[in-house]
C-alpha cells in the first residue's frame, strides 16, 4: 500500500510541476520595453554580379555583414575600362579625321600636281607621234629599219596610255571624294561614336 500511496504523490507532484511550468512558459515575461520573440529567422541570400567581368579590386564586406540598400559591396580595377574608353575615343577621332579628309578632298597641291603630269604626258605623247612619223617616212625609202619604226610606234602608244592615265588621275582629284566613299566614312565615324558610348557605361 504504500507504494501505491509513494505513486500517487510523485503523479500528484509531477503533474504540480507541469501545471507550473506551463504557466511559467505562458506568462509574459518582465521586459524593459523590448519585444521578445522565439522562433526561426530565415537567411536572405542575394546573388550579385557585375555588368561587366574584371578583377575585383576592393571588396568592402564580410560573408554574413549587414549591408543596407544601395551600400557600396565591391568595386572592380577600372583601369582596362579607363584603357577601353581611351581607344574608343582615339577610333572615333581617327574615324573623324577620315571623313573630314574625304569631304574636303584633295589638296590644290596635289591637283596642280596632277595637272602637270598631265601636260608632261601631253609633250611625251606629242614627242612620240612627231618620231613615229619621221620615223615612217624613212622606213619606205630604207634610211631606217622596221624594228625602228614598230618601237616609235610602241613607245607612241605607251606615251598615249599614260596621257589617258594621267587626265583619269586628275579628273579624280578635281571631282572629289565619291559620295559612297564619304557614306562608309561616316557610318564608320557613327559606329566608332557608338563603341565609344558603349565603352564609357
Amino acid at each position: 500500500m504504500r507504494s501505491g500511496k509513494t505513486l500517487v504523490i510523485v503523479a500528484i507532484a509531477l503533474a504540480a510541476a507541469i501545471a507550473i511550468g506551463y504557466d511559467w512558459i505562458k506568462r509574459p515575461q518582465e521586459t524593459d520595453g523590448a519585444l521578445v520573440l522565439y522562433g526561426n529567422v530565415d537567411i536572405r541570400e542575394v546573388e550579385m554580379a557585375f555588368r561587366q567581368s574584371g578583377r575585383l579590386a576592393t571588396v568592402a564586406v564580410d560573408e554574413g555583414d549587414e549591408v543596407e540598400s544601395g551600400a557600396l559591396l565591391a568595386e572592380l580595377d577600372a583601369q582596362p575600362f579607363r584603357d577601353a574608353v581611351a581607344a574608343a575615343d582615339a577610333e572615333a577621332r581617327r574615324a573623324a579625321a577620315e571623313l573630314e579628309k574625304l569631304r574636303r578632298g584633295y589638296r590644290p597641291q596635289e591637283i596642280a600636281e596632277a595637272r602637270q603630269s598631265v601636260r608632261q604626258a601631253e609633250a611625251a605623247l606629242s614627242y612620240a607621234a612627231s618620231e613615229l612619223r619621221r620615223q615612217g617616212a624613212v622606213v619606205t625609202s630604207g634610211a631606217t629599219t622596221e624594228k625602228n619604226f614598230d618601237l616609235a610606234r610602241s613607245t607612241r602608244d605607251q606615251a598615249a596610255a599614260q596621257l589617258a592615265a594621267a587626265k583619269e588621275a586628275l579628273a579624280l582629284r578635281t571631282e572629289g571624294s565619291r559620295r559612297e566613299d564619304v557614306a562608309a566614312a561616316e557610318a564608320r565615324l557613327a559606329g566608332s561614336r557608338a563603341a565609344l558610348a558603349q565603352a564609357g557605361t
